[in-house]
């Protein structure tokens, strides 16, 4: 688990939370 992987990860989820 790197570090630079968790803002990828958090982007996705941010993006889920706008299109719901």
């Amino acid at each position: 688990m790197e570090r630079r992987q968790a803002p990828l990860e958090l982007r996705r989820v941010v993006d889920q939370t706008q299109m719901g």
